[in-house]
């Protein structure tokens, strides 16, 4: 009988060795595991934060776009009697308009802003910052209810400046 209960014993710690074994190689698994959650986890919270950067343009699209129609509508309204004070206060509303939809407001140029010759909306040339460089001075037109920024390597070009002819936004545009 002695020698049973150092068997049983010496059975019971190889059982938990045995044990052991696989709590390490589950702990092995782990970390892979915890990797792998985490990594679900920062997916999930960067396209949170992109659907509500999403969100938030498109309410910034929509606010600028009320702001820019308000701006017009008063223009429109007060159009033959516009002071200079009030003509300044429009082109800087339409360039205000266009800052706002820049991705680096503070570092978009602007040079020859008007209005164009039915004094429908302003023209513009705009120099911006797109994927860290600026992309060269570009058009810009800001009239109620739109807002159009050529790109030049867009399918949409050709609309752009048949758009600019339309309203005489550009001279040499006209002229082609």
């Amino acid at each position: 009988m002695r020698l049973r209960w150092p068997a049983a014993v010496l059975g019971v710690v190889l059982a938990c060795g045995g044990c052991g074994k696989s709590d390490n190689q589950a702990s092995d698994k782990s970390p892979s595991l915890e990797w792998r959650t985490e990594q679900d986890a920062a997916a999930r919270e960067r396209e949170q934060m992109a659907a509500a950067r999403r969100e938030m343009e498109a309410a910034n699209n929509i606010e600028t776009q009320r702001e820019s129609a308000d701006a017009f509508t008063r223009y429109d309204a007060e159009h033959r009697d516009l002071s200079p004070v009030l003509q300044a206060e429009a082109l800087n509303a339409a360039v205000a308009a266009v800052r706002a939809r820049m991705a680096v407001p503070a570092g978009m140029q602007v040079r020859n802003v008007h209005f164009n010759p039915s004094g429908s909306g302003v023209c513009m040339e705009i120099n911006y910052v797109e994927d860290g460089k600026y992309v060269g001075f570009r058009r810009a037109f800001v009239g109620q209810g739109a807002m159009w920024i050529d790109h030049p390597d867009d399918v949409a070009h050709r609309v752009f400046e048949l758009n600019m002819r339309r309203i005489g936004c550009f001279a040499d545009t006209a002229a082609r």
